[in-house]
């Protein structure tokens, strides 16, 4: 098992929420749960601090602590095609906020690869909640 530390620094601008914007700097563990040629399964947890401005009057800000958990989870089908499911969430006293990211690549040449993915935001707060979400289609380049 794979134990380490980390840090993150995330702002989001989204909108469609009551937020014009939130900032938050985490730090935690995380854990790899199960690892093997095929799939990889990763759990961390974490704690900090978060800033959050609204977006309509009387446009307060706070500040807030926050706890964090997430996992991670990627499949491989055989070498040209994976699929991965993230899912984290972050809470505090004001706000909680649901991520949730599915994909699949799959390698068309050695230097290109096509990518599906589907996110969706979910925030439960008390200046109202909010649900986005994000069908994405693309092609990464890699040299």
């Amino acid at each position: 098992d794979t134990i380490y530390q980390f840090a993150k620094l995330q702002g989001d601008k989204d909108l469609s929420s009551n937020f014009d914007y939130q900032i938050s700097l985490t730090g935690g563990v995380g854990m790899d749960i199960l690892k093997d040629e095929k799939q990889n399964l990763t759990a961390e947890v974490g704690a900090g601090y978060r800033y959050s401005k609204e977006r309509y009057d009387p446009r307060d800000d706070f500040n807030e602590a926050i706890g964090t958990a997430g996992l991670y989870y990627n499949y491989k089908f055989n070498e040209r095609v994976s699929f991965n499911q993230d899912l984290s969430y972050e809470f505090g006293d004001k706000a909680q906020i649901l991520r949730s990211r599915s994909s699949i690549s799959a390698s068309l040449t050695d230097t290109i690869s096509g990518l599906v993915s589907y996110q969706i935001k979910d925030t439960q707060a008390d200046v109202g909640n909010s649900r986005d979400s994000l069908l994405s289609v693309g092609l990464r380049y890699t040299h």
